[in-house]
């Protein structure tokens, strides 16, 4: 039986869940944005020491989100197959695990919050400044844990409204409570750093709040009760990490990549380094819709190979299949729309900073660059976060995503940047052939079928031969 049956029926139901999500990460770059602008009212000291504050959560949040997106690859499976107390198993262990993380960041930067900043500055001013502002800040951390385990999970069953809600009230507060307690106004005193990391501990504090409210008063199927959350199941818990824990090192290790590319870049030059900030700045807003639909996908795929799971059929999974080859094939073409948009209005942009006419002319060659490798950089993020994340495939994605980014894209920086001092954008393109190697890597893969992984199941938590049956679509 061939699956051209199954059409692009499934578009609609990934707009519908990769909206809310895209929002949210959207909103939080925005945050971000509001929160650097209002402190750089205060100085440079002020600036940094945030800065470098943030820098500790950026590490945990990858840790947090690591965690939460391995426990989504089973909750969304879970899911397919209405097995709720699956799905609270799941949820216990992220919380745990997450938990332990935050109360583990959290112990460090109370106690021990100069040691920290040191790794990262010899600056004695701003780690006095990083240390008050990081001693109050970690007291948001645990609620942080709690809320990103729980969107997750909200996600994998379809609802990423509330999420979005809570994160969109939580911000709004933030930015409200950091002018109020940064500055003092309305008869509050005026507080420094210390009223920005109190602002942000209130915001997480609803947000966190608002999510377990609804979540439970709903009465959702994520809505587990204490004693489903702490039950300890040993194969459960080996096979969970099994799959989790790729996805946490996959984060970590992209990340640690990527600040290669900032070291090698602020090298270059201080003109060099903001002009790949802007510029990375606007990719990152450009490309949040994307981001969406990549997590949409692993859901509805996660959905799609649980609720086949106890089907005898002998395609059982092709639905899942079909969906990851038209992935591969009908998001690079809303990406080279994208990137033909990006490069016609490339000039636009640098008009915005109040920078020099050569970096204006850097951010203009690097969008353009941008435009040209953005097809691929957008397929990967599919194949990797989308479709082998969603089919529990997170050892192939590990081992795609962070080769190719340290055996090919911080070499070419390094070398192409520091050794041969190429200008910047040609820098920029020689970092992109590691989205051509992951490519080269990540679509036969799909094709094959090999990432379809049921993970709900002891019995069956290996990987499953899927039926390769020629399309009549050309997918």
């Amino acid at each position: 039986m061939g699956h051209n049956h199954y059409g692009l029926g499934y578009v609609p139901s990934l707009l519908r869940l990769a909206f809310p999500i895209a929002m949210q990460h959207m909103l939080m770059t925005l945050l971000n944005l509001a929160d650097t602008v209002m402190v750089g009212q205060l100085g440079e000291v002020q600036i940094a020491a945030i800065a470098l504050g943030n820098q500790i959560f950026f590490l945990l949040m990858l840790f947090l989100f690591g965690v939460g997106s391995g426990g989504a690859v089973f909750t969304a499976q879970f899911w397919g197959r209405r097995d709720i107390r699956g799905i609270h198993k799941a949820l216990g262990l992220s919380l745990m695990v997450s938990g332990t993380g935050a109360l583990i960041f959290m112990s460090l930067s109370i106690f021990m919050p100069q040691t920290l900043l040191s790794v990262f500055t010899t600056d004695g001013a701003v780690i006095a400044e990083g240390s008050r502002y990081l001693r109050i800040v970690a007291f948001s951390y645990l609620f942080t844990a709690i809320s990103i385990v729980y969107a997750h999970g909200l996600r994998s069953i379809g609802n990423s409204t509330l999420p979005l809600k809570a994160t969109a009230i939580s911000i709004t507060l933030n930015v409200v409570g950091n002018y109020v307690l940064i500055f003092g106004v309305f008869g509050f005193p005026a507080l420094g750093v210390a009223g920005a990391a109190l602002a942000t501990v209130v915001a997480r504090s609803v947000e966190v709040a608002i999510i377990l409210g609804a979540t439970y008063l709903q009465k959702s199927p994520v809505a587990a009760t204490l004693r489903e959350l702490v039950i300890i199941d040993t194969p459960f818990v080996r096979r969970f990490f099994s799959r989790a824990l790729p996805v946490i090192l996959n984060e970590i290790f992209w990340s640690l990549g990527f600040t290669m590319y900032t070291v090698v870049f602020g090298r270059m030059g201080t003109g060099h380094l903001a002009a790949y900030n802007i510029a990375d700045t606007v990719g990152r807003l450009i490309v949040v819709f994307f981001i969406g639909t990549a997590q949409a996908a692993a859901i509805l795929i996660g959905n799609s190979i649980g609720a086949n799971s106890t089907s005898a059929s002998s395609d059982r999974f092709s639905e899942a299949h079909h969906m990851g080859k038209s992935l591969i094939v009908v998001m690079p073409l809303a990406a080279i729309v994208l990137g033909v948009f990006i490069y016609a209005f490339a000039p636009f942009v640098p008009r915005l900073f109040a920078i020099s006419p050569a970096v204006q002319e850097m951010v203009v060659a690097l969008l353009r660059m941008l435009a040209i490798v953005l097809s691929a950089k957008i397929i990967n993020m599919h194949i990797i976060v989308g479709i082998l994340r969603g089919g529990g495939d997170t050892r192939y994605s590990l081992m795609i995503d962070v080769s190719f980014l340290w055996l090919i894209g911080v070499p070419a920086a390094f070398v192409t940047g520091l050794v041969l001092q190429l200008p910047v954008h040609l820098v920029y393109l020689a970092i992109g052939l590691e989205e051509v190697a992951k490519l080269a890597a990540g679509v036969p893969r799909v094709i094959s079928g090999k990432w379809i992984h049921v993970l709900t199941d002891p019995a069956e938590a290996l990987q499953v031969p899927v039926p390769v049956v020629a399309d009549s679509d050309g997918f």
